[in-house]
């Protein structure tokens, strides 16, 4: 709903629409919240999977290196060169891991972000919208101080053009 479909009353926008209009926007920001929460969990699961399958990669690895290093027929420069791959695909699967958790971290932070900022904006518009039926409220109460003085100063106390003679009825 946009503010130019509100309804408007006599004394300015009628509070039924205002509330729907506050509740419409609630539950858009709520959906968005949702759906944000919804990819966070799935991107977390992705990188934990991810994290998972490289640790599973590095197990392996190491159970090879270990079978490699159990047998006394393999030459010793291809056991020095094990251990250099060992150790080169455990520094990239660290590498990896520490950087998939600071994207994962930075993803999140921004997302706590832009979270603070929505409710911040909801925050400010129902403040917005109770300094405005605030207003209304001064101005009606104004209005109904007027009519009374207008009423209060016409002779008879009689607002209509043509004054109403009294009739006696004799019965």
């Amino acid at each position: 709903m946009e503010l130019e479909k509100l309804k408007k009353g006599f004394f300015g926008y009628k509070k039924e629409s205002v509330y729907h209009y506050i509740a419409s926007v609630e539950e858009e920001f709520s959906s968005k919240l949702l759906e944000k929460d919804e990819q966070l969990k799935k991107n977390e699961e992705l990188y934990l999977s991810r994290i998972s399958s490289l640790e599973e990669e590095l197990k392996d690895i190491k159970k090879k290196y270990e079978e490699q290093k159990s047998e006394k027929s393999v030459v010793a420069a291809t056991l020095i060169e094990a251990r250099r791959f060992a150790e080169q695909l455990k520094k990239e699967t660290e590498e990896k891991e520490t950087m998939a958790l600071k994207e994962f971290e930075n993803e999140l932070l921004k997302k706590r972000q832009e979270l603070k900022e929505y409710q911040a904006q909801i925050e400010n518009l129902r403040k917005t919208i109770i300094g405005i039926l605030n207003n209304t409220d001064g101005q009606m109460k104004n209005v109904e101080k007027e009519i009374k003085v207008v009423k209060d100063s016409c002779p008879g106390k009689n607002m209509s053009l043509f004054e109403r003679k009294k009739e006696v009825s004799d019965k």
